[in-house]
């Protein structure tokens, strides 16, 4: 399985598991595996609620910003390049989204609510 997903996120970190989380059954440093590890500290996001405009503000170098529906649908990907990048999210209805913010180190993730 590990090689299956080097294909698609282009490295594969050591494999290392999280025992916080026995039912999870995939490494926790690989890229596939969103919101574990502590990078979610080091990302923010704001306003949240939003509205139309969200800000991303990372201490490591931003890769791109994607938006996710709870049924884990892709709606939208920002590309980003520094430690910070701007998500419109105008178009999007009101409800709750999930952002993986892609960073040089890894995946943070946060919850989004637009209004």
């Amino acid at each position: 399985p590990l090689e299956r997903h080097a294909a698609i996120h282009h490295h594969v970190h050591p494999a290392r598991y999280d025992t916080r989380h026995p039912a999870m059954d995939t490494p926790m440093d690989t890229p596939h595996t969103l919101g574990i590890g502590n990078l979610d500290r080091y990302t923010r996001i704001m306003p949240n609620p939003a509205h139309d405009m969200v800000s991303v503000l990372s201490s490591y170098q931003l890769r791109s910003v994607v938006v996710y529906d709870l049924s884990g649908r892709q709606l939208l990907m920002e590309p980003a390049d520094g430690m910070t990048a701007t998500v419109n999210v105008a178009a999007l209805p009101r409800g709750t989204y999930i952002l993986a913010i892609h960073t040089l180190q890894g995946i943070a993730t946060k919850r989004l609510v637009v209004e």
